[in-house]
Order: structure tokens, then C-alpha cells, then sequence
């Protein structure tokens, strides 16, 4: 049996913030479900509007039916209705017409079953995400009125919380990585990825993951650590550039009063350099004179820097 993963980025919001991160994220985890080399396909899903996100969901879910595994991430505005109902935002989202411009986890749910995967997974990182999948006075129903065989859904807060964005990541996602990275040999069981988040979250009143499990313990997210060693030189690789980028020039020691007198004084003139100019200024001048009608009446000394007048008997230079 085959495996899928459909990820949902909205990043440019008609009427809602615009999440930069998201982009980063969509790509961050398709890099990481990649590495694992488990899922045949990987659908890739950005800044649709609701119409669009919905076609384009049912369309991989009727390209692959009966997939083993069925991993579904979103990442986006959330939005919690006054009734508790929690809405992934489209990009043309409107909270007077939640239905119509998003996906509330109802919905999600009715497409989600189509594809009657052995295992649904789904990781949401946005606002209010942490909302019970069924409400009722016993807090869950039994399992097999859920319409899954088996699931597992993370959320990136509680109901109550924002989930925070990040540079280049946001928060939750980055952190989702690292706990799926975690560990170097031997399976990575999907209840690894969630132990090592909630601790990863442990001092973090602001935000706090929420998770839902419907499962046996036993679904693998890899099922061998060491298939992610690429992803983890490429990761490290990337961190080492960023370093070197963002590295602070040292400052440069302040310029005292004796630094300027020294470069004020490089800039004068020294004697033997002006005395040197002066002379071979004048033997140029003697030269150009002595070819000119001028020769026979001057006698110039240029050593001397003097000048004196040989006149004929009787000539006066006046007429």
C-alpha cells in the first residue's frame, strides 16, 4: 500500500496579515517527508482560495485510494468561530462567511474519509488549531464513530492560543522538524515526535500543542532514522552560511588626537621633495627659454634660482 502527503501553504491573505514563514514551512516539511522515502506522492498546495484548496484536495485524495498512510499538514490563519468550530483560513478568507472562504475540520474530515487510509495524520500549525475533533458531555466518542481507522492530529496550539510565526520558520514547524530529526538510528514512531514536542513546549505558556490519538502506538513516522542523515548535513550546512553571513564586523578602535596629527603631517610637504620640484621645475623653464629669440639677452642659473640680464653696449629695452 501507498503512502501521500497533501501540504497546505497560504502565505498571501486578501483580508488577513500576510504570513511570510509559511512558504518556508511548506517547503521545510516537504523536504523532511522526502527524506523519509515512504510517501509516492507529495501535493503541494499554496495561497489558494477556498474553492480551489477544496477541488484540489478532493482531486489527489480520488487519485490515491485506499493510500496506507495519509499525512495532511496546514499551514496558515486559523480561525475559531463563536460556536468552537476551528476554520483553516483560504487566502480569500472572511470571517462573516467562514464556510464558504475556508476548511472547517468538519469539512475536512468529510474529504479526508474518502480516502479511507489505514492511517490519517494531520500536523496544523496555525491560530486555535487545538480544538476537540468531536464534542460531547464525555469529552470523546468512541473510536469507530470518529469515520477513521486510525489518527492522529497535532496541533501547533490550544483553541485559546496564537501559534507564532518565525525567521525563517515559524515556531511550531521548526520545532516539529527537530523532534522528527531527534533520533540518529532505529524507527521514528509518530508517539516520538509527539514526546519530544511536548517537551520541547514544556516551559511555554504561550503556546502549547495539542494532540489527538486515535491509534495503536505502533504507526512509524520513518522506519529508519538514518534515511534523514542527508536532510541533516543539508540543515547544518545551512546554518553554518547563515552564520557566516550574518557575522558582525569587529569595531574599529576609535581615531585619537596624536592619529590625526600623524596624517595631517604625512600631507605636508618635506623640504628636499619641494626644493627637488622647484629645481627640476626651473630647468625645464631654461630649457624651453634657451631655444627660444630670448636666448641671446638671458643668462638664467637655475641652481641659484637667479636671474640676470646680458645686455649689448649701449641697448636699452625701451625704445
Amino acid at each position: 500500500m501507498t503512502s501521500i502527503a497533501i501540504l497546505v501553504g497560504n502565505t498571501d491573505y486578501q483580508n488577513l496579515s500576510k504570513l511570510t514563514c509559511c512558504r518556508d514551512d511548506v517547503i521545510a516539511i516537504g523536504e523532511l517527508l522526502a527524506a523519509t522515502e515512504k510517501y509516492a506522492e507529495i501535493s503541494v498546495i499554496e495561497n489558494a482560495e477556498a474553492d480551489a484548496l477544496k477541488l484540489n484536495l478532493r482531486a489527489v485524495i480520488d487519485k490515491f485510494p485506499r493510500p496506507k498512510e495519509l499525512f495532511f499538514y496546514f499551514t496558515g490563519h486559523g480561525f475559531l468561530s463563536s460556536k468552537g468550530d476551528f476554520f483553516h483560513c483560504a487566502t480569500n478568507f472572511e470571517s462573516g462567511h467562514p464556510n464558504e472562504t475556508g476548511i472547517s475540520t468538519e469539512e475536512l474530515h468529510t474529504l479526508l474519509r474518502l480516502a479511507d487510509a489505514e492511517l490519517i495524520v494531520k500536523v496544523i500549525d496555525a491560530c486555535n488549531s487545538g480544538t476537540l475533533l468531536i464534542k460531547s458531555d464525555s469529552n470523546w466518542l468512541q473510536q469507530t464513530k470518529t469515520g477513521f481507522k486510525n489518527l492522529i492530529q497535532i496541533a501547533s496550539s490550544l483553541d485559546s492560543q496564537n501559534s507564532l510565526t518565525g525567521n525563517p520558520l515559524s515556531i511550531f514547524t521548526e520545532n516539529f522538524r527537530d523532534a522528527a530529526l531527534r533520533k540518529p538510528e532505529g524507527a521514528v514512531f509518530y508517539t516520538d515526535i509527539i514526546n519530544s514536542l511536548r517537551d520541547q513546549f514544556i516551559d511555554n505558556n504561550a503556546q502549547t500543542p495539542f494532540f489527538v490519538l486515535q491509534h495503536t502506538g505502533r504507526e512509524q513516522f520513518v522506519d529508519d532514522a538514518r534515511r534523514l542523515d542527508g536532510l541533516r548535513k543539508m540543515i547544518e550546512e545551512r546554518k553554518a552560511a547563515v552564520a557566516v553571513q550574518t557575522q558582525v564586523t569587529p569595531a574599529q578602535p576609535a581615531i585619537t588626537l596624536l592619529d590625526r596629527l600623524r596624517a595631517a603631517d604625512a600631507k605636508v610637504v618635506k623640504r628636499e621633495v619641494m626644493e627637488t620640484f622647484v629645481a627640476n621645475v626651473f630647468d625645464t623653464l631654461i630649457e624651453k627659454i634657451s631655444t627660444n629669440e630670448f636666448a641671446d639677452f638671458l643668462i638664467l642659473r637655475s641652481k641659484s634660482m637667479t636671474i640676470s640680464m646680458n645686455l649689448p653696449p649701449k641697448t636699452s629695452l625701451f625704445a
